[in-house]
């Protein structure tokens, strides 16, 4: 190594023409009034070294310099600046000044005043231009005496005082060693221990404990010679228990008294040798974590699925968004991905929580280092850099993952549109709670939701944070577990699958395990009471709230209104589309802000047409909201409420509160919305709020007044109920805009109240009213009503005549299940704006008004399971908006209309089961149609199928199962290739293709052979695929669901269908499974049922992700392979009439996850196994159900 003299040649006087500051031109660079840089490296750094100098003799404008010279004959050989800098030649050294002197109240007492200086200094290490810990990189403390003292305080600050600070956060998160030289931790001479010490020592343990879990890396360096000073007599000034006082045990004695024990001699010195071998493990270990983030928790669960989406993404896309909720997990999933895939990128960065963040300057400097290896000069253009980092991005290959970007001008200023050019393979991960900020950089399918957990990973997280104390002696056994089971259950269902929500109780839990008995059962009840009444659990547990709040926090005024609306009001309402929504509120825009914060979600729900066929989802858009975001909203509510509630309160939802109202005399000139419902109670006379309702008629007056009530939901109510709220209390119809009577027993008497006076009621919801049989005229005055609802209505009988005569502004009209409807009012061809009409399982329908050709608007007709309608009138094929129309198990109909004219916008037909329907002449002009279902049209005859599928090029969706008419026809389309398959999804068809299937990109589900949907055919030989079929099955590879009824075997082209999840085989023969099937390692579910095979293959075991397995109906079997106990992951198991299966093979009992296991009664377990299995839960039936 060279000597400190030549060094300071090569190194000091090369940065001299930069030192601004100093008793000399190669004292270092002044970056600000407390700190000086003694050097700087040029490129990524790997360390950066902050030195703190102690008490001084001399001024202590120098002592940041003079206290770290070399004992080595020379008179300016700093060696941190020279030696140092020479081993680490990419660690950043600086030096903090400060007036030491002054930290001393008293040089007689040797009290402590630190505070002023922690404060000022760790705001000036964060200074732009200074910028201490901003680089990622680990940052080391090296003090003398008093310095170290300082570090600590700087530390304690930082967490107190500045808590909430990015950058100073930034830099406490990277401080990895302190190296203390004769620190009096435990006092000295010339600080005495006194409480402001002690105090500063355990804030600093407790600081090491909990928040760096212990992690930092601590080296002590004592002195072993006598000190003389001007201030006291000869003597060791800091002794050896006062070195040791915070348990360090690294530590080394110095043959140099107090002020030279940090003056090393050389390079080799034990002291310097100390230093380095510190610094040495940290870089090493930044080094080995580079391209991982830190921050993980300790438990990550229910990302599988999603990361294997997200790569596969990557693969095509060059940007991603990961969208959700706060603290639903989008964070986690971009570091579990950032900390897998890193290594196969030449350069990474992770932009952590951006959002929170003020200067989005401090990441363009991020991204600048890590991806181009270079430094941000203030002095410079930024254009300069900017410009490198976007050549950077689209000349090499890199990963960037923005965390909670925040705004669209965050996206800009990060150079997201550089990843949209270039050839280098380089890709871009964004989180963010609202989806809207990534629509001008990528389309909605480069977007992942990220959604809450199930039941079961919900549990598993919520017992790793609940039972495993991180501290042994907390640990909770097994036994005593199962105590809190039931407590455990209920918590997990309040928290909603949230992870964070679940990670927050779950700690706070486990924060107690050292209570016993009752007590700590007490504890998690009061916990699951708070969590659902959305209290704090603890002061310092507010982390739940701030991270859900941040989204509501960024929302204009009226759009928060609307949040809290629906948290407090309408969220308890079931099954509200987001079109009611919108009818409701008249503001689209400020819904879609909710739903692209990710504050309200769209449940995009199976409806039943398709529950029944097990395939194409018809999306219901329902609203939700998570039960934490509606605790939220409630919560809020309740903060502006405190006790004042007659000057404050909006909304009413809970019972005591509306009690309160009723029985005061007046009533609220602010409340906008008021749910009521079950407010009966269990019984009318044990209810007191009915009796309160009643009472209002009494000699003691009540004038309630809601002059603003908007809102009103009075649903599940007792009629007394229904009539006070309506007749007695005086609300102004003229702000009503939703009212809800869904399960009231209201008759048309009660229902004329609901006159013209209600000027604004756009929405009104009577489902399942029982007692319903008419509606009064005086519906008809509802003149704004846009919705009206009521559907399983099963006593109403007929519509007066009012509703198509008056209601001009209704749009939407549902029916559905009113059993007893037999006709419609002609009137209702009057009903110009109607959009959908809903008039599913009106059993006694017989016919629909003649002039339905006039409702040129309606976009949705919905006639299913109408079985006694038979005719379709001619008028609906001129309505040219439609775009579903649903005819499904109307057995019936015979005559269908004919659509004339191409449709541009109708995507959805269903006719499955209207078995009476002979002809159809009119598919091709259906050229848009996605959804197309024949199935079951056993008399439809259409000879001109083949041509008229061929039309339909946007196909998503197509079943001919059971069209007995139309067999040569299906077959014909198959074989001359007129079906389309660029987009379609599903294919269910009732024979066994001989041809090649065509290419099916998209493909994810085929049902194919005699008997789809286990409809009864007569048995026959099973058949054997063609070799060219077979070999084409092989080639979609995006198959995900297998059906397949009447062949001899599975072909072991199947084995190439690496996707597919579930395999459905019926009515095969002896050999049903190839060998091939062991390649299927992602396969869930397995049924061959109704099969001739004797035995499985030992193959069966190789389906490590097998969840189901089904063998009903193999009359057959007589063994099963001992490989099936390595089904490691199977739930279910069902026998049911296995007739000659006498016994289950003993690795049965490897089948650890089993739940169900469904057996013929001719089967035989043996005892131990039976005992064993049901120990584990597993239920054991020999019973079909």
């Amino acid at each position: 190594m060279a000597s400190g003299k030549n060094t300071m040649k090569q190194r000091g006087t090369e940065r001299s023409s930069n030192a601004s500051a100093g008793p000399s031109a190669n004292r270092g660079k002044k970056l600000c009034d407390g700190v000086y840089s003694l050097y700087e490296p040029e490129g990524q750094l790997e360390l950066e070294m902050v030195f703190i100098h102690g008490l001084q003799s001399g001024d202590f404008k120098d002592a940041y310099w003079t206290t770290w010279l070399a004992r080595d004959g020379s008179q300016d050989n700093c060696w941190p600046q020279t030696w140092l800098a020479s081993v680490f030649p990419k660690a950043r050294v600086l030096s903090i000044s400060y007036d030491a002197s002054r930290a001393l109240r008293s040089s007689s007492s040797g009290t402590l005043d630190l505070h002023p200086f922690g404060e000022s200094l760790i705001q000036e290490m964060v200074f732009s231009g200074v910028d201490i810990g901003q680089h990622g990189c680990p940052v080391v403390f090296v003090c003398h005496c008093l310095g170290g003292l300082i570090a600590k305080q700087i530390v304690v600050l930082g967490h107190e005082r500045f808590k909430g600070d990015k950058r100073i956060e930034k830099l406490l998160k990277n401080i990895k060693a302190f190296v203390f030289y004769a620190t009096p931790h435990g006092g000295s001479d010339l600080v005495k221990m006194n409480p402001d010490l002690a105090r500063l020592n355990s804030t600093f343990e407790a600081i090491q404990r909990k928040v760096y879990n212990n992690k930092c890396k601590f080296r002590v360096v004592a002195e072993s010679h006598e000190t003389s000073s001007k201030w006291f007599s000869r003597s060791t000034i800091v002794e050896e228990h006062s070195v040791r006082y915070a348990g360090f045990d690294r530590v080394i004695h110095v043959a140099a008294d107090h002020f030279n024990v940090c003056k090393p001699e050389t390079d080799r010195s034990t002291s310097f040798l100390q230093l380095t071998g510190c610094i040495e493990e940290v870089v090493e270990e930044y080094k080995c974590n580079q391209d991982k983030i830190s921050g993980l928790p300790s438990l990550v669960v229910g990302v599988d699925a999603k990361l294997v989406e997200l790569r596969e993404k990557l693969k095509e896309r060059p940007i991603v968004g990961l969208v959700g909720m706060g603290g639903v997990g989008k964070t986690t999933l971009s570091k579990a991905l950032f900390n897998t895939e890193s290594g196969n990128y030449e350069k990474c960065c992770y932009l952590d929580d951006v959002k929170s963040h003020s200067n989005i300057v401090d990441f363009q400097k991020q991204l600048l280092r890590e991806l181009c290896d270079d430094r941000w000069n203030e002095n410079e253009d930024p254009k300069v850099y900017l410009w490198k980092i976007r050549q950077c991005i689209q000349t090499k290959k890199v990963l960037v993952v923005i965390d909670d970007v925040g705004t669209e001008k965050n996206l800009k200023a990060l150079q997201v549109e550089a990843f949209q050019h270039g050839c280098s393979g380089s890709r871009l991960i964004v989180t963010c709670r609202n989806k809207a900020i990534l629509s001008d950089y990528m389309l909605e399918g480069d977007k992942i939701e990220v959604d809450v957990l199930d039941n079961n990973q919900s549990m598993e997280l919520f017992r790793h944070y609940a039972f495993h104390a991180f501290n042994a002696a907390y640990e909770i056994g097994s036994e005593e577990r199962e105590k809190f089971e039931h407590e455990a259950v209920n918590i997990v269902h309040a928290c909603g699958g949230l992870p964070l929500s679940i990670e927050v109780i779950g700690q706070h839990l486990r924060k107690r395990n050292y209570l016993h008995g009752e007590e700590r059962l007490d504890v998690w009840k009061e916990a699951l009471k708070r969590l659902m009444e959305a209290i704090f659990l603890e002061d310092d547990d507010e982390k739940l709230w701030s991270t859900l709040k941040i989204s509501y926090d960024d929302l204009k005024p009226f759009v928060k209104g609307l949040f809290l609306d629906f948290a407090c009001i309408l969220c308890d309402a079931k099954n509200l589309k987001l079109t009611t929504i919108v009818r409701l509120w008249d503001n689209r825009e400020g819904l879609q802000t909710l739903i692209d914060s990710s504050l309200i979600k769209v449940a995009k729900q199976n409806s039943e047409l398709w529950n029944r066929m097990n395939s194409m989802n018809w999306e219901v858009n329902e609203l939700v909201i998570h039960d934490q975001l509606r605790d939220m909203g409630r919560w809020i509510v309740r903060e502006l409420v405190h006790k004042d509630v007659h000057k404050h309160i909006k909304y009413m939802w809970e019972n005591d509160v509306v009690k309160k109202y009723f029985e005061d005399e007046e009533g609220s000139s602010i409340l906008e919305g008021l749910s009521m419902m079950n407010m009966e109670g269990l019984k009318v006379h044990k209810s007191h709020i009915l009796q309160v309702l009643m009472n209002m008629n009494s000699s003691k007056k009540h004038n309630h007044h809601y002059p603003n009530l908007r809102l009103l939901n009075l649903s599940c109510n007792n009629i007394n109920v229904v009539k006070v709220v309506l007749r007695t209390c005086q609300i102004h119809p003229q702000n009503l805009r939703w009212l809800s009577l869904n399960e009231t027993p209201i008759r048309k008497n009660h229902l004329r109240v609901l006159n013209a006076n209600f000027k604004t009621l756009c929405v009104l919801h009577m489902r399942s009213c029982d007692h319903l049989v008419e509606l009064p005229s005086s519906i008809g005055d509802l003149s704004s009503l846009k919705e009206l609802d009521l559907r399983h209505c099963v006593r109403l009988r007929s519509l007066p005549e009012t509703i198509g005569l008056k209601l001009g502004n209704l749009q939407v009209l549902i029916l559905n299940d009113c059993w007893r409807i037999k006709e419609l009012p002609e009137s209702m061809a009057n009903l110009v704006q109607l959009l959908e009409l809903h008039l599913g399982r009106c059993f006694l329908l017989k016919r629909l008004p003649s002039g339905m050709g006039n409702l040129k608007l309606l976009k949705v007709l919905n006639l299913g399971d109408c079985g006694r309608l038979e005719e379709v009138p001619a008028g609906v094929g001129q309505m040219l908006k439609l775009e579903t129309l649903l005819l499904n198990w109307c057995d019936s109909l015979h005559t269908m209309c004919e659509f004339d004219t191409k449709m541009h916008h109708l995507h959805t037909l269903d006719l499955n089961s209207c078995r009476e329907l002979r002809s159809f002449k009119s598919l091709g002009n259906l050229y848009r149609l996605r959804i197309l279902y024949l199935g079951g049209c056993t008399q439809l005859r259409m000879p001109n199928l083949a041509e008229s599928v061929g039309q339909l090029q946007e196909l998503e969706f197509l079943s001919l199962v059971r069209c007995d008419r139309m067999v040569e026809e299906v077959a014909e389309m198959l074989r001359e290739g007129h079906l389309h398959t660029e987009h379609l999804e599903r294919l269910v068809v009732s024979i066994i293709p001989e041809a090649a299937l065509p290419s099916c990109p998209r493909l994810n589900h085929l049902e194919f052979g005699n008997g789809a949907y286990s409809e009864a055919v007569d048995d026959g030989e099973a058949k054997e695929l063609s070799d060219a079929f077979s070999e084409s099955l092989g080639n979609l590879v995006q198959l995900h669901e297998l059906y397949m009824s009447g062949v001899a075997s599975v072909p072991e082209s199947v084995g190439n269908l690496t996707q597919l999840e579930a395999l459905y085989v019926k009515r095969s023969g002896r050999n049903p499974l190839p060998d091939a099937l062991r390649n299927l390692v992602g396969l869930q579910i397995l049924h061959v049922t109704e099969s001739r095979c004797e035995r499985l293959p030992e193959c069966v075991g190789d389906l490590v992700s097998l969840r189901g397995l089904s063998l009903e109906q193999c009359k057959e079997l007589v063994e099963l392979p001992s490989s099936l106990g390595r089904l490691s992951q199977l739930r279910t198991l069902h026998l049911y009439r296995c007739e000659k299966l006498e016994g289950l093979p003993d690795s049965v009992l490897g089948l650890t996850q089993l739940t169900r296991l469904r057996i013929s009664s001719k089967l035989t377990v043996k005892e131990e196994v039976r005992h064993a299995l049901t120990e584990r839960g597993c239920k054991i039936s020999d019973r079909w159900y």
